[in-house]
C-alpha cells in the first residue's frame, strides 16, 4: 500500500546510496489512501515481469477464478456459485452464518478468519468469538487468567487470537523477520505490566510485545476488515459483504484462504416497515446481480499521468463527442423556435397523451420533435401520427416507443435539407440550424470533433497487430477486414463498449438508427467470418433456460464450445431446466450462447466440463467447474 510520494522518497534515498530497486506488488489489490497508480504507469512505460503461477490455493480451479476476479471478469462468479461459496440473506442472517461456518472450521483445527465491511461489525464478531471461547473455558473449569485492554475496546487473554497493526523492525524474531502489520498471533501469556507473549500462527516464532505496542497496535484477530486482511493468509476465509464493495475489495476478500473462500452476501432487506416500498424491496437483487455490480465497481487508483492520457485518448473522446453532438442538436433546435416553444409543445402533447412529459425518455423525444420542426415539419402532427400507428398501452416508456416510431427511415432528418451526418447513426444538421449565425458554427465544430475522433479510432484499429488487437478484433486482422475492423472500432468507441466485452458490437442498442447500424455490422461480420458452428448451441442454451445473445461471455463460450466434427448437437430430453441448487441462483448464470464473435480464449470458468447433459466438445484447457 505504498503511495506514490512515499515510493518516490524511498527510491530516491536508495538510489543515492547505490542500491538497486525492485518493485513487487499487485496493482489490482487495495491501494494506499494517498495518491497512487504509479506501478501501472511503470508497467505501461517500461514493462514488467508478471507472475502467472499461483501457489496459494490448493485447488487450481480457485486460482483461475481469482485471476478472473482480479480483472473484473464476471465469468468468475460461476466458480463460486458452483462450489457453493456464495450464501445470501439479510445482514443479521449472513453474519450469523459466517460466524457459524467460521466456528466449525476452527473446531476442525483450521486456521480461519472472518472479514466484515465495517469496524463495528468486526468488533462485534471478535467480541462474540472471544466470549464463546471464555464460556467454554468456564464450562471446563479452567481459569480465565489475566487480560489486557486493546485499542479496539476489547480485551485479550491467554489463548486469544490477535493481529498486529503496525510494522516495527525493532521487534525482531530473527535477523530477517520482525513484527509486521497484518501478522496474526496466539497469546501465550499476559504479564502484569501489560506486555504480551505471542506465537506467530504460521511460523511458530515467539516474541514479547511491549505494553505500549500492545495497547496501541494490537487487536483481536478472529475477524478484521478487508483492508486489514490484505497480506493475511489462512486456511479458510469467511467474508460478510453488503454488496457495496469495490472489485479490489472483493478480490482481496476471496483470495485469503488456501482451502476455501466463502462470501456471505446481503441480498435481502432487514424487515424494517419503512423499507418495504423501496426499490431494493420491490425489485430485489440476486447474488449474481450484486456480484456483477461489485466487479464493475473499479476503484483502482490512477495517477495524474494516466488520467491525462485517458482524457486524451480518442476512444474516450469519441463517446463524449457523440453524446455532446446529439444533445447540442436537440437543444439548438428547441432554442431557435423561441423561449415559449418548448412549453407550448409540452402542453400540446400532454393533451394527447397525459403525463408523457414525465416519461424518462421525454427529453430525447422532445429533441427529436424539435429537429423535425427545424426541418419544416409539424411536430405535433408527427407525434399524433406515430401515436396512432398501433397500440401503445403496453409500452413501459411511451416516449421511448414514440421516439422509435418517429424514425421509420432510421435517421433523425426526414428531408434532404440537412448537412451530412458525421457518423451513420447520427442525424445531420438541419439546414436552418446550419445557417443560423449563433448555432451553425458551433454545431459544425461539434460534428467536426466527432469526425476527427472517429478518424483517429479508425486509424488505430486498422493498424492492429496480433500483439495489440483486443479480443473482439483478433479474427479480423487480415487486410481484407481492414475496413470492417475500423467501422467496428468506431461503433464500439462511440457507444463506450469496453474492450473486454467480446461481443462484436456490444449490447443491443435501443435507438433506431444505432440499432440499424449495429445490425448491419453484425451482418458484415457473419459474412466475413464463418461462425455457423455457434448456432448449433442456441437450441440447447434456450432449452436449459439460458439467454443466448444476451451475455458478454457468449463469444468466448461459443468459441470454446465448438462442436467436434459431425452433425449439429441435438438437445437431449434430459436437458430440461433444473431447479436452482442454491437460493442465490435466482437469475441466469453467465450463459452459453450461439451468437457473437469469438475473440480471446475463454475465461477460466466459462467452459463447462462435458457431462451427461451436454454433447461432447473438442477438448480445450480450462479449469473444471
Amino acid at each position: 500500500m505504498a503511495s506514490t510520494g512515499d515510493l518516490a522518497a524511498v527510491t530516491r534515498f536508495a538510489l543515492q546510496r547505490g542500491a538497486s530497486i525492485r518493485l513487487v506488488g499487485d496493482d489490482r489489490q487495495l491501494a494506499s489512501v494517498a495518491a497512487g497508480g504509479v506501478l501501472r504507469d511503470i508497467k505501461t512505460a517500461v514493462g514488467a515481469v508478471t507472475l502467472t503461477e499461483l501457489i496459494r490455493f490448493r485447488d487450481q480451479a480457485e486460482g483461475g477464478a481469482s485471476l478472473a476476479l482480479r480483472t473484473g471478469d464476471t465469468a468468475a462468479i460461476g466458480f463460486y456459485l458452483d462450489q457453493d461459496r456464495v450464501h445470501v440473506g439479510d445482514l443479521s442472517t449472513v453474519t450469523n452464518h459466517a460466524y457459524t461456518a467460521w466456528t466449525a472450521d476452527r473446531d476442525a483445527d483450521l486456521d480461519t478468519i472472518m472479514l466484515a465491511p465495517t469496524r463495528d461489525l468486526v468488533t462485534g464478531l471478535n467480541v462474540r468469538a472471544r466470549d464463546d471461547r471464555l464460556v467454554k473455558l468456564l464450562q471446563d473449569g479452567q481459569d480465565l487468567g489475566q487480560q489486557v485492554a486493546l485499542v479496539d475496546g476489547s480485551a485479550a487473554s491467554e489463548g486469544d487470537l490477535v493481529i498486529t497493526r503496525r510494522n516495527n523492525r525493532q521487534l525482531r524474531m530473527t535477523a530477517s523477520d520482525w513484527v509486521k502489520n497484518g501478522d496474526r498471533w496466539t497469546v501465550s501469556a499476559v504479564h502484569n505490566n501489560g506486555s504480551l507473549d505471542v506465537v506467530h500462527t504460521h511460523t511458530g516464532r515467539r516474541i514479547r510485545l511491549p505494553r505500549d505496542y500492545a495497547a496501541a497496535h494490537v487487536q483481536l484477530g478472529y475477524a478484521t476488515t478487508v483492508h486489514g486482511a490484505q497480506g493475511v493468509t489462512a486456511d479458510t476465509c469467511h467474508t460478510v459483504s453488503t454488496g457495496d464493495e469495490s472489485r479490489q475489495q472483493l478480490y482481496v476478500a476471496l483470495t485469503r484462504g488456501r482451502d476455501g473462500n466463502h462470501l456471505y452476501l446481503v441480498t435481502a432487506m432487514d424487515g424494517d416497515e419503512h423499507s418495504v416500498i423501496t426499490p431494493a424491496a420491490t425489485h430485489p437483487r440476486t447474488a449474481v446481480n450484486v456480484l456483477e455490480q461489485v466487479l464493475a465497481r473499479d476503484e483502482a487508483q490512477i495517477s495524474a499521468t494516466t488520467a491525462r492520457q485517458q482524457l486524451a485518448d480518442p476512444h474516450t473522446q469519441l463517446a463524449t463527442a457523440d453524446a455532446r453532438y446529439r444533445d447540442s442538436l436537440g437543444h439548438a433546435a428547441a432554442h431557435i423556435h423561441g423561449p415559449g416553444w418548448v412549453p407550448r409543445l409540452e402542453a400540446a402533447v400532454d393533451q394527447v397523451v397525459p403525463g408523457i412529459t414525465d416519461s424518462p425518455a421525454w427529453p430525447t423525444l422532445r429533441g427529436h420533435l424539435a429537429l423535425l420542426a427545424a426541418d419544416g415539419q409539424d411536430p405535433v402532427a408527427a407525434f399524433t401520427t406515430a401515436l396512432h400507428a398501433r397500440e401503445i398501452d403496453t409500452a413501459a416508456d411511451i416516449a421511448a416507443v414514440l421516439d422509435w416510431r418517429l424514425d421509420p427511415t432510421h435517421t433523425r432528418s426526414h428531408t434532404s435539407h440537412h448537412t451530412p451526418a458525421p457518423l451513420p447513426w447520427l442525424p445531420g444538421i438541419p439546414q436552418r440550424l446550419a445557417d443560423d449565425p449563433y448555432w451553425g458554427q458551433y454545431l459544425t465544430a461539434r460534428a467536426g470533433q466527432v469526425e476527427v475522433n472517429a478518424g483517429e479510432v479508425r486509424a488505430a484499429a486498422q493498424a492492429y497487430t496480433v500483439a495489440t488487437a483486443p479480443g473482439w478484433a483478433r479474427l479480423l486482422l487480415s487486410e481484407k477486414h481492414r475496413e470492417l475492423r475500423g467501422d467496428l472500432a468506431v461503433f464500439r468507441a462511440a457507444h463506450a463498449v469496453p474492450d473486454d466485452d467480446t461481443r462484436p458490437t456490444g449490447k443491443t442498442q435501443l435507438a433506431a438508427a444505432d440499432r440499424r447500424t449495429q445490425k448491419d455490422l453484425d451482418t458484415r461480420i457473419s459474412e466475413a467470418i464463418d461462425t455457423s458452428y455457434r448456432t448449433a448451441w442456441t437450441p440447447l442454451a434456450v432449452q436449459v433456460g439460458l439467454r443466448p445473445h444476451a451475455d458478454p461471455h457468449c463469444p468466448s463460450w461459443s468459441s470454446s464450445s465448438r462442436p467436434c466434427p459431425g452433425p449439429a448437437p441435438t438437445p437431449p430430453p434430459c436437458c430440461a431446466p433444473r431447479p436452482p441448487k442454491h437460493p442465490c441462483r435466482t437469475s441466469t448464470r453467465p450463459p452459453p450462447c450461439g451468437g457473437g464473435l469469438p475473440g480471446t480464449p475463454p475465461p477460466p470458468s466459462s467452459p463447462r466440463t462435458p457431462g451427461p447433459h451436454l454433447p461432447t466438445r473438442c477438448a480445450r484447457p480450462g479449469f473444471p467447474s
